[in-house]
């Protein structure tokens, strides 16, 4: 749904001029979504252009499909030997539910996909199963597992890439800086943003966390950072942590060492992770600490927490319903998603905003409180009340259509969208509406 606005790029993008129809260059100019830099889209242009088009609805054509690769693989007598035939079209109004939905049918983890959480997170759409729809066919009757392109890129699922940063703390003449804690009881470490020399939320636009350009390093930097961020398991259970670096590196989940490497090693650009160990997680909140060293590499890392599979056909997919996140309050709600209760509000994003024709409006409520969630306009008047009720589930959503209590359309313009509970305010989303 979202990698297909690439079209609408302007020309100068490409190279050439659109009017002429093709390149005149032998392509040499053409974009591809694995061409070389700096001729190679992003999946952050890519959210960008969906910003611009304001898609109003996406049908997905998955009548025959292909695994492995991107073209068709042709064996004996003509046949395609990657065809897989779903026989089915997906169609919606939200291109990030579209393809989270598209993700699950081919057996993958839709928060291992980059496009799809960065379109969340500029309020494109939800990637939470808890709010998506599905009407027709059933996801589990329909979906088939696909297999994987063998390529790093293709395996490795999606970085955390929210962090808490601390650091950088120079080595001096530490003999083992991995192990000599710069920070006392680094193990028993659980950092809030901004206090204590913790950076605020961080957030990386890329598999590999980037520390080098983030604390603008030299290349003969001898450093140690810190990284922390919490992350929510939905049972006890033994899981892959994937994990790249070309130095030093400690994690530590819950205050145990699970994973140290101390030597060096390659970890070019081209890949994503330089190894993988089982470990043993617990089902709820767990403490996340990576600690990096820097001497004469790259200064990054990339880390992901997957499923155990013995299949190399099908490996690297984060756990399903595990979530990352640097602050732990945010993890009531990803409870409530798996069935417990939510105990705080919460409002969420509309989408698609702006919008012309609907906008669907997703809020959280604990079990039983009284919530309203009103329409104002920019004068304070209410135009419209969408929910007004004691809640019976933890997350909802609501659609409104642009149209006031009398049912009129109103005009186009900015609106604010206001949860309350018994009558009080308590949070406020800013809405446009185009007609």
């Amino acid at each position: 749904a979202m990698k297909n606005q690439i079209g609408i790029a302007p020309s100068s993008w490409y190279g050439f001029s659109k009017s002429s129809g093709v390149a005149q260059d032998n392509y040499r100019h053409k974009l591809t979504h694995n061409s070389t830099a700096p001729y190679n889209w992003t999946d952050k242009e890519i959210v960008d252009l969906c910003k611009l088009a304001r898609i109003k609805f996406v049908v997905v054509d998955a009548v025959a499909c292909l695994e492995e690769h991107k073209d068709a693989q042709w064996g004996l007598n003509g046949t395609v030997t990657n065809l897989v035939r779903m026989n089915t079209i997906i169609a919606g109004v939200d291109p990030v539910a579209i393809d989270h939905v598209c993700c699950r049918l081919m057996g993958l983890n839709p928060d291992d996909i980059e496009n799809i959480t960065l379109g969340e997170r500029a309020g494109l759409g939800t990637n939470d199963p808890a709010l998506i729809n599905i009407v027709g066919a059933s996801l589990d009757a329909t979906k088939k597992r696909f297999k994987k392109n063998a390529q790093p890129s293709a395996v490795f699922g999606q970085s955390n890439r929210d962090w808490l940063l601390n650091g950088p703390y120079s080595i001096g003449s530490i003999s083992n800086p991995i192990d000599y804690e710069f920070i006392p009881k680094e193990a028993s470490l659980s950092p809030t943003a901004g206090a204590e020399n913790w950076s605020q939320s961080t957030y990386f636009i890329n598999d590999r966390i980037n520390l080098k350009d983030y604390y603008q390093l030299g290349s003969s930097s001898q450093v140690v950072a810190y990284a922390f961020a919490y992350f929510y398991a939905p049972a006890d259970q033994q899981a892959e942590l994937w994990v790249g670096s070309d130095e030093a590196l400690k994690v530590y989940i819950n205050g145990s060492v699970v994973y140290t490497y101390s030597g060096t090693r390659s970890f070019a650009n081209t890949a994503y992770y330089s190894e993988t160990k089982r470990v043993s997680i617990k089902g709820g909140l767990n403490r996340l600490l990576v600690k990096s060293l820097q001497k004469t590499g790259n200064y990054d890392f990339s880390l992901n927490i997957c499923d155990v599979e013995t299949d190399a056909l099908y490996r690297g997919n984060r756990i399903w319903g595990l979530k990352f996140t640097t602050d732990p309050s945010l993890i009531t709600g990803v409870q409530a998603e798996t069935g417990q209760v939510a105990t705080e509000f919460e409002l969420q994003n509309g989408y698609p905003n702006p919008f012309n024709s609907s906008i669907r409006i997703p809020f959280k409520a604990p079990d039983g409180q009284h919530t309203a969630l009103h329409v104002y306009n920019t004068l304070g008047q209410k135009v419209k009340t969408l929910f007004d009720s004691r809640a019976g589930v933890a997350t909802h959503a609501v659609t409104w259509d642009g149209t006031n209590e009398g049912g009129d359309i109103v005009a186009s313009g900015p609106y604010l969208v206001v949860l309350l509970r018994d009558g009080r305010p308590l949070a406020t989303k800013r809405i446009v509406f185009l007609k």
